[in-house]
């Protein structure tokens, strides 16, 4: 009898253990560590980012998912391998350099002194309930001889699969896009 009730505890034991698997994190870079960082002998112009600001929902490691129009879902399991402004930053850095030559300086950099600033704010930067991901904000471009610019940007990308990760690769081309769009006005000064 003692021995059928030990074998029944070690089995049901056994079962409980099989049962809680632990949960599976995944964790995701925004820039693309694979993409070459082509720098040219001497760039086409350079920048300072003064600052990239995100809204404070977008401040932590949780990916997350615009659920209504008023809910956000903030993911335990789908996780940011490091602080979202650190790898938005480093995203657009590369989109800048890569499609124009421009390269984003060291805020430090005294000999750059005179260079034109960047200052980015992000209002919002979600996939969303309505199937895309929005990334919109505004940033200044701030010249050393003349008057700040300010530009409004407001992007959007369908979401044709389900998943974070598509939804990570959407996000990718979204800060792209907004490289571009600074270059082009960069490019205009």
């Amino acid at each position: 009898m003692i021995f059928r009730n030990l074998l029944l505890s070690v089995v049901l034991f056994a079962l409980c253990g099989c049962a809680s698997k632990a949960p599976s994190f995944q964790y995701y870079v925004l820039h693309q560590p694979e993409s070459l960082a082509a720098t040219p002998a001497t760039p086409n112009q350079s920048v300072i980012l003064n600052s990239l600001q995100l809204p404070d929902y977008l401040k932590q490691r949780g990916l997350v998912m615009q659920t209504s129009a008023t809910q956000l879902h903030f993911s335990t399991l789908h996780l940011w391998a490091e602080p979202l402004d650190n790898g938005m930053t480093q995203a657009l850095r590369n989109s800048l350099m890569e499609n124009s030559g421009v390269l984003i300086a060291p805020l430090d950099m005294a000999e750059l002194s005179s260079a034109t600033r960047i200052t980015v704010l992000v209002e919002d930067f979600v996939a969303t309930h309505n199937g895309e991901v929005v990334l919109k904000g505004q940033y200044w471009l701030t010249y050393p001889s003349k008057s700040p610019q300010v530009f409004l940007f407001d992007f959007r990308l369908p979401l044709t699969q389900d998943g974070f990760s598509h939804a990570v690769e959407q996000m990718r081309k979204l800060v792209d896009t907004l490289g571009q769009d600074i270059a082009r006005h960069l490019s205009e000064q």
